[in-house]
């Protein structure tokens, strides 16, 4: 019954589009949204079956879309991605995620201007290096914050080969986890962290580097949205479109 309830929502959903000129919208499952050609014109639906559970960066089933033609090809992350993630699942086979999961709620009640720290969620084997450009977004039952951001594992100059837009959301009813990981570039930033290297000792910049990481933040807190690539108005048009039916 459900099922059919779900199909018929879709059909009306699709049909409202089409009436209306809307831009394409994407379902698969309990999920929608509408997207740019700009933005991708290719993507892979998937339902990623449970990993296996003592494996630290293992998931549950969850769902996973991939843009495979985004404007930014070559990147760290190769395949840029939507991510929704049952919560009660994810805790149950990784019970300190919900220190992060409580963490993603209360910065998402408060709003603070500066978060100290943000969550990183599904868990990395990084740290997250910086985090600039921060702004809350609410749509279809969904809340969420999203930001420029660069995880590392050493003290690695900020650059667009790894920079990153990055969304971590939850549904009102906080049983989904929604993340998305999409590269983005700006043209006063180095291609490739090794361009640095090339005038710089590791050593030295190693000793600077907090330094460093605080004034890069506040350069890229300070340019304007749209000097970015994509631009984040692009990047918030297709987030705010998401949609969960239950």
């Amino acid at each position: 019954m459900k099922k059919i309830l779900r199909l018929s929502i879709l059909i009306i959903i699709l049909f409202l589009l089409t009436a209306f000129n809307i831009e394409p919208e994407h379902c698969f499952e309990y999920i929608c949204f509408s997207y740019s050609d700009q933005f991708s014109t290719e993507i892979i639906d998937q339902i990623v079956p449970a990993d296996a559970p003592d494996f630290f960066l293992s998931l549950p089933e969850h769902i996973k879309f991939e843009f495979t033609d985004y404007p930014i090809q070559n990147h760290l992350f190769e395949t840029p991605t939507l991510t929704i993630i049952p919560i009660t699942d994810y805790i149950e086979l990784h019970p300190d995620v919900e220190e992060q999961v409580n963490l993603l709620i209360n910065i998402l009640e408060t709003k603070p201007e500066k978060p100290e720290t943000l969550p990183t969620l599904p868990t990395w084997n990084a740290a997250q290096i910086m985090k600039v450009q921060i702004s809350y977004l609410e749509f279809n039952d969904i809340s969420g914050v999203r930001f420029l951001t660069q995880y590392g594992q050493s003290f690695w100059p900020i650059n667009n080969n790894d920079m990153f837009y990055y969304f971590l959301g939850l549904t009102s009813d906080n049983e989904h986890l929604i993340t998305g990981v999409f590269p983005i570039n700006h043209p006063d930033i180095i291609n490739d962290g090794n361009e640095l290297y090339e005038t710089k000792n590791y050593d030295e910049f190693a000793d600077g580097f907090i330094t460093y990481i605080a004034d890069t933040e506040t350069f890229l807190n300070t340019q304007p949205p749209k000097s970015f690539f994509p631009p984040f108005a692009l990047l918030d048009q297709f987030i705010n479109s998401i949609s969960i039916i239950n």
